[in-house]
């Protein structure tokens, strides 16, 4: 793993750390760490974040994870077996991220917060209200095509290198089955 002095590192989760002075229209976001997508692109809108790439948005039939790609599927949902019982800290960030929308909910004249399966549990149950979510909010939504083929039976845009190009990316191309289905999400900033 190679370190930058421009880069700021943190040991701590994305939702634990004070983004006020960071988050707005100039910074990127880049998350690699699978988990739940959607969850990350809330919080990053919460936190005043626009610019988001997740490496891993792999589709309905792949991946640990819930993804943009799975929410624009909207019939998949996501249920991962060896996730069925979410760590403590997973359910502590859960329950903090629920009263958060309790108060948001109040303020909008709420009387109950109606509690979303996504904001509790790694399994989320197939559904089309995610996406209508996604649509509403996001002014882009690109996926980007792989450099090489990846052989992957997906529908996968056409790869930007050819193979004879393998040569003069070795290690890219060896490790082409890694990068694929990546994407940028612009989130709406006044939505």
């Amino acid at each position: 793993m190679s370190i930058s002095s421009r880069v700021r590192y943190h040991s701590v989760d994305f939702t634990e750390i004070d983004w006020s002075g960071i988050a707005g229209s100039e910074a990127l976001l880049f998350f690699d760490d699978h988990q739940n997508e959607y969850n990350r692109l809330i919080h990053a809108h919460w936190f005043g974040f626009e610019h988001l790439i997740f490496d891993d948005n792999d589709p309905p039939s792949y991946g640990d994870c819930y993804t943009l790609k799975k929410v624009f599927a909207g019939d998949t949902g996501f249920g991962n077996i060896s996730n069925a019982d979410p760590s403590r800290r997973y359910r502590r960030l859960s329950s903090r991220l629920i009263r958060k929308l309790g108060v948001m909910a109040q303020q909008y004249g709420a009387k109950e917060l109606t509690v979303i399966p996504q904001y509790t549990r790694d399994r989320v149950p197939p559904n089309r209200i995610d996406a209508a979510f996604l649509e509403e909010r996001l002014l882009t939504y690109v996926e980007f095509p792989p450099p090489f083929d990846t052989g992957s039976p997906e529908p996968t845009p056409p790869p930007l290198l050819e193979q004879s190009s393998s040569e003069r990316a070795p290690q890219l191309y060896a490790e082409r089955a890694d990068y694929h289905w990546l994407c940028y999400a612009r989130i709406h900033p006044n939505r």
